[in-house]
């Protein structure tokens, strides 16, 4: 079957969604290389989204990819990095400097990052990065394609829910 544009379902060219890039950052420390993984997340949830990678020599160096990236187009960045111990504080400095990125360009950085001590083996390992890495990819689509339906979110990821604040809060100030 075939319309103006050729064969249906077939358009070069077509993006659903022009103009939307993907900033992913990963680092030559990872454990594993997760970009083909990341890109078939991706597909799976919509079509047409352009991917620009940048590796970083150190987890130290992801602000300033963030950065670069946000510079070159990209509508949100997903980070993602298997942290060992001795990493952590320059971690934590990295994840802090880019909150001063993202506020600087009104765009968000989502970052899936697996620690040396949530995995024993490969296959827990492999678990872990596939968590992290779909939270990551769910999140950001979301806001960039359908931010109102964040709000609906709450209460849904992750663990069992921890109750209602308004039955806690019952007779107390929030203020």
């Amino acid at each position: 079957m075939e319309n103006f544009l050729g064969p249906i379902g077939y358009n070069p060219g077509y993006s659903p969604n022009p103009g939307l890039k993907l900033g992913f950052i990963d680092c030559v420390d990872n454990m594993v290389d997760v970009a083909s993984s990341l890109r078939q997340l991706i597909d799976q949830k919509t079509a047409g989204v352009e991917m620009a990678r940048f590796t970083v020599p150190e987890v130290g160096k992801i602000p300033i990819a963030v950065k670069r990236l946000f510079q070159e187009g990209c509508s949100i960045v997903i980070v993602f990095a298997t942290v060992e111990s001795e990493q952590r504080e320059q971690m934590a400095i990295a994840y802090s400097k880019t909150l001063d990125v993202e506020i600087e360009f009104g765009k968000f950085a989502f970052f899936a990052t697996v620690f040396d001590d949530e995995w024993d083996t490969q296959e827990e390992l492999g678990k872990a990065v596939d968590a992290k890495l779909g939270e990551a990819v769910e999140l950001g689509l979301t806001m960039l394609m359908q931010p109102g339906a964040l709000a609906k979110m709450i209460g849904k990821r992750g663990k069992e829910s921890a109750g209602s604040v308004t039955e806690e809060a019952a007779g107390k100030s929030l203020f």
